[in-house]
């Protein structure tokens, strides 16, 4: 029963987060231009905002903006949240435009980092459910592969697909 969105226009950005066919709340965004990725039923919202200089993720609850913070770079995003309230998305880890799926919960953001942890190799965690097992995608070699983090590790779901099957690689 809930939706959560955010409008651009001219003169303002919101955030909207809808209940039961309506509008409940209005959410302007100061400083910058709001994306949103996700909510759960607790109506905490997460995604970024981008300021111009840089795109920052966010967690908003109760009236409240809370920046997530980065690995150490300049841009992180969020793209899920479960019920617990713990999030996931990417961030930079420095200077450079590699970035890596993070887990933030309990106000600590921890990196889930790649496949064999290769320097300036990219991944994003995407999405979380409800027994912490994230999925997302992650750089090996020169390509993107669908991955799953459960119990520290990583794994290239494409390393379980079978000799037979008729798929190639799964990317997402």
């Amino acid at each position: 029963g809930l939706i959560a969105g955010h409008t651009i226009n001219q003169v303002s950005n919101h955030i909207l987060l809808w209940e039961t066919n309506t509008i409940t709340d209005t959410i302007p965004v100061d400083g910058g231009v709001a994306q949103v990725n996700s909510l759960n039923n607790q109506k905490q919202i997460v995604g970024l905002i981008h300021n111009g200089a840089r795109n920052m993720a966010f967690l908003w609850q109760e009236g409240t903006f809370e920046e997530l913070g980065t690995l150490g770079g300049q841009n992180s995003i969020a793209y899920d949240i479960k019920a617990e309230g713990n999030i996931v998305g990417a961030a930079s880890r420095d200077e450079e435009l590699a970035t890596h799926g993070f887990l933030w919960q309990e106000d600590v953001i921890t990196d889930l980092g790649t496949p064999g942890d290769v320097p300036n190799a990219t991944s994003r965690a995407l999405s979380i459910n409800k027994f912490g097992v994230i999925v997302g995608e992650a750089q090996v070699g020169d390509v993107m592969h669908a991955v799953v983090w459960e119990d520290g590790q990583i794994i290239d779901l494409n390393t379980l697909l079978p000799p037979e099957s008729d798929w190639e690689l799964l990317s997402t």
